[in-house]
């Protein structure tokens, strides 16, 4: 899914986990060949709101949109509580936090079609020590 991730991890630096899991989600409609490419592009897609889609440091401005273009389906989103169960056709991601006393690191994770997870770090420090603390979910719009 990569083609450059030193150069990806770069720029997102610790802020793209949610961009990571978004396109992870779209990659279940419309296969992504190259992050680093689509990253590019979302960073300069202009909202009606003036902003960009996704921010220079991974910041995604809106998980709708970003999800539409990149899944070639259109989608709404909206932010949910944890214990929310997904309904046929939904799809979400998960963000965990993990408190330590000198800050709050928070992390997101893909929940994949089989229920399975996938972490766009692999064994993230704060899903293995955190708790999540809501979803993201996207519904066919």
């Amino acid at each position: 899914m990569v083609s450059n991730p030193q150069a990806l991890a770069k720029l997102l630096g610790d802020g793209g986990c949610c961009f990571l899991s978004t396109l992870r989600v779209a990659d279940d409609y419309m296969p992504q060949e190259n992050v680093l490419e689509v990253f590019e592009w979302a960073n300069t897609v202009k909202l009606s709101s003036g902003s960009l889609l996704v921010q220079p440091d991974g910041y995604v401005n809106d998980l709708a949109e970003l999800l539409s273009r990149t899944s070639g389906r259109a989608w709404t989103c909206t932010k949910e509580a944890i214990g929310y169960i997904l309904k046929p056709g939904e799809r979400e991601i998960v963000r965990w936090e993990r408190p330590t006393p000198s800050m709050i690191y928070t992390h997101f994770v893909a929940t994949l079609l089989d229920g399975s997870v996938w972490d766009p770090i692999g064994k993230s420090q704060t899903v293995a020590l955190g708790r999540p603390q809501s979803k993201r979910v996207w519904r066919p719009a």
